[in-house]
């Protein structure tokens, strides 16, 4: 899709050991230095990679023993939507297995990302963290405890990733939605008790989220 401006987009890679199967999260960031030409270099990805490195490691007991971590790519990609120029990689140091035995591969924890506002389109973004999570014996949903967990982990991770960003840049919901094209500044995050695996079983049960204000 076009974008208002340039800006940077930030990836995590993720395997399935012993199989070609990837899954990655996505991030975009925008404003300050990013609109005017700026090219994310090593130390950012480095940074990037770190962070998501820190983040799994808090939560290798919830995250399946085959889901191995690959590292960080970023890059700056123009308004048309095409890069900028190659993008920087930063390979994983540590593959950050997790350690839960005999996950179903299709499960996935939602963090949802929120600007502040509910007015209108284009205030909400999400990422899936894959190969994680798992029900309360006797229940569908996670654990408040567990809920409570990732929350921590997502919120730790975007706000060392915000940290990394040159001056004003931040991570951003990036919308073409309504009149315009929208970057607006991600201030929250929030983690569901529902575990996402196919949307017809999601649509049966009730979700209820717990908050964090990013830093």
């Amino acid at each position: 899709m076009p974008y208002a401006s340039q800006h940077w987009l930030i990836r995590n890679l993720f395997h399935i050991q012993g199989t070609d199967e990837t899954a990655v999260i996505d991030l975009r960031a925008a404003g300050g230095e990013l609109t005017t030409g700026l090219i994310p270099d090593a130390t950012f990805a480095n940074a990037v990679r770190n962070a998501c490195q820190a983040m799994l490691t808090t939560l290798d007991s919830a995250r399946a023993d085959y889901s191995r971590y690959d590292g960080a790519q970023v890059a700056s990609v123009a308004p048309d939507g095409h890069y900028v120029v190659e993008p920087t990689v930063a390979a994983a140091t540590d593959a950050c297995e997790g350690t839960f035995a005999g996950m179903p591969p299709q499960l996935a924890v939602v963090a949802t990302l929120w600007t502040g506002s509910s007015l209108g389109k284009g205030n909400y973004g999400r990422f899936y963290l894959p190969y994680c999570g798992y029900t309360e014996a006797g229940t569908p949903l996670m654990s408040t405890a567990l809920t409570t967990q990732f929350r921590g982990a997502f919120k730790t991770f975007l706000d060392a990733v915000n940290t990394a960003l040159p001056g004003a840049a931040s991570i951003r919901v990036m919308s073409n939605s309504t009149q315009g094209l929208q970057q607006k500044p991600v201030t929250q995050v929030r983690v569901g008790r529902v575990i996402d695996t196919q949307r017809r079983r999601r649509s049966q049960l009730d979700e209820s989220y717990l908050s964090a204000a990013l830093a």
